[in-house]
């Protein structure tokens, strides 16, 4: 065998898994991550990341005050349900049992306890790897201060939306 035909085999090897790769990943198989995730990274914020840990969310559930208290984390899933409906992880029917989610006076309260913390879990993952586009200023870094007053701004609702529930950064 020539020198020649090992180096074309190598070559091909190569092009091959290369191709391969670039097959899988035309497939989904490695997850791209978004703004959110360059953010928390930029901000040293991915070990406050919570949105992956099913128990830390239920335990934040379990421990926050109800809808009703100001700052509290279940006030915040309250006042972002439909926006965490709109990715068409869940239905209006879990939005009136936040408030209920984790006590321990019925069975059923933690039932519905965990099914509150798989869309949580699934909404934060899914917004983690989501095409949205943070603002940023003239030097590329993100501009946090055009998302302080959410108003109508989807992007800066979303932002708020998942500093407080993902990040645990509210009560």
């Amino acid at each position: 065998m020539s020198i020649q035909t090992i180096g074309a085999a190598v070559a091909g090897t190569a092009v091959v898994g290369g191709g391969g790769a670039l097959a899988a990943y035309a497939a989904g198989a490695f997850e791209s991550y978004g703004d959110l995730y360059e953010w928390m990274v930029k901000k040293n914020k991915w070990n406050d990341y919570k949105g992956k840990d099913i128990i830390a969310i239920k335990k934040k559930i379990k421990e926050s005050e109800g809808v009703s208290q100001e700052n509290s984390y279940k006030k915040s899933l309250s006042e972002n349900w439909d926006l965490i409906k709109a990715d068409g992880n869940t239905d209006d029917t879990l939005k009136s049992e936040i408030d209920k989610a984790g006590k321990q006076d019925q069975d059923s309260n933690y039932e519905k306890l965990n099914q509150i913390v798989n869309v949580v879990n699934v909404w934060c993952e899914k917004k983690l790897r989501s095409e949205i586009k943070l603002p940023r200023n003239e030097n590329r870094d993100f501009d946090e201060t055009k998302l302080a007053t959410p108003n109508d701004d989807s992007v800066a609702k979303t932002w708020k939306a998942f500093n407080e529930i993902c990040i645990f950064a509210i009560n």
